[in-house]
């Protein structure tokens, strides 16, 4: 039998972030977790974007415990906050989902400089998983999920300017989602030995996003426009679909650190999600090393306690 996400255990009294969770896979993905009965924290930069997914989760799951929490992942000083808020709440985190995500070629930046889609992408999330990482230690069985994508394959990491705004304006998407590959692995090989907390990841395959939408949306010729719409509705998953890795990442007992899961099929574009083992520069463990080191420069975030 192969695995669905129609008898996913009772999630009553777990704590679940997401971040990026006012649309698309993130908002797919707390709707899920808020019918399992998980407490769900919406992670979010608009906040009044969040408050007005929360209703729309609470009107389809009468009691669902949601929360908005404000966080802007293109800005330190709005991830501390957020660290601080949060653990001033909450004693426990069970799940913590890394979702947000800038797509396009763009040389705008975040608050520090940094190229707005490695800053958001890979930079925001490592110091928001450090604001965080005592809590999830501290609490059994939790898990780290990293959402990256097949394209991490094609992807690579200069380090002395991989998070550059010049970097962002070259089809930095592959750097970003192999970064979030490279994060993971690296962050399993940290956690104390012994901690039952785990880093994972996943990829959610051919997905037809908000960002998606709003790229087809730009197009200045109509009859162009209506055909990237058609064929992009005709071969894309939707976000209800796209979720299924990532919920497979973040609920099966059997996943193990380091797993990645995917679409099981051509191109991991759809199909049933599947554990596929990390491929090519992502395996590169001096990389990895080296990208940590430079992110904790970068950020100043430091995940004092874990191993070296």
């Amino acid at each position: 039998m192969g695995w669905n996400d129609s008898e996913l255990a009772d999630h009553t009294g777990r704590t679940v972030v997401i971040t990026g969770a006012s649309a698309g896979l993130g908002q797919a993905l707390a709707t899920k977790f808020a019918q399992l009965g998980a407490d769900v924290v919406l992670a979010v930069r608009n906040v009044s974007k969040g408050e007005q997914t929360a209703d729309r989760i609470r009107s389809a799951s009468p009691g669902a415990l949601i929360r908005v929490l404000e966080v802007d992942l293109a800005s330190l000083a709005s991830i501390h906050s957020f660290g601080a808020e949060f653990v001033g709440s909450f004693d426990r985190l069970d799940l913590l989902i890394n979702n947000a995500g800038v797509y396009g070629n763009t040389t705008d930046t975040t608050a520090e400089g940094f190229g707005l889609m490695m800053g958001v992408g890979h930079l925001g999330h490592f110091a928001l998983t450090g604001a965080a990482i005592d809590r999830l230690i501290d609490t059994p069985d939790s898990r780290i999920v990293t959402v990256s994508s097949s394209v991490y394959r094609r992807g690579g990491i200069a380090l002395d300017r991989f998070h550059t705004p010049e970097a962002g304006a070259k089809g930095a998407y592959g750097n970003v989602k192999l970064a979030n590959m490279l994060f993971m692995l690296e962050l399993q090989r940290r956690l104390p030995a012994g901690s039952s907390t785990f880093s994972v990841a996943a990829g959610p395959g051919g997905t037809k996003t908000d960002g998606m939408r709003t790229g087809i949306a730009s197009i200045p010729f109509a009859p162009l426009r209506w055909m990237a719409d058609a064929v992009t509705n005709a071969i894309m998953l939707t976000p209800e679909q796209g979720i299924l890795p990532v919920l497979r990442a973040a609920t099966d007992p059997d996943a193990a650190g380091g797993d990645y899961f995917t679409p099981s099929g051509f191109m991991s574009m759809r199909g049933e999600p599947e554990a596929t083992p990390p491929k090519g520069t992502a395996t590169d463990a001096q990389l990895a090393r080296d990208l940590w080191e430079r992110s904790v420069e970068l950020t100043g975030v430091a995940y004092e306690g874990l191993e070296r």
